[in-house]
């Protein structure tokens, strides 16, 4: 949450078509929502919506089991995706 990139983008990109269609179904970037939604929270963290680091290893088996990860070649790793609540967290 921290540079606004939304967690169903990896670091190593993301299926275009995903990303095209979230815009659309946005009506404005990925990022422009994620920050939007921040300033209106206040919440810039998971920690600050109350998630604890013991919720994580949870949030990582069920991202890792989510179809739509098979469109982000490579499709990422349990690690990769711990890495991502971690540094959102």
């Amino acid at each position: 949450m921290g540079d606004h990139r939304p967690a169903v983008v990896p670091a190593g990109g993301g299926d275009v078509e995903f990303v095209s269609a979230l815009r659309a179904v946005l009506g404005e970037e990925p990022a422009a929502a994620a920050a939007r939604l921040c300033a209106r929270t206040g919440a810039t963290r998971l920690r600050d919506l109350g998630v604890s680091a013991a919720a994580l290893a949870a949030c990582v088996e069920t991202a890792a089991r989510r179809a739509e990860l098979d469109a982000t070649p490579p499709r990422p790793d349990r690690a990769e995706l711990r890495a991502l609540y971690e540094a959102a967290r």
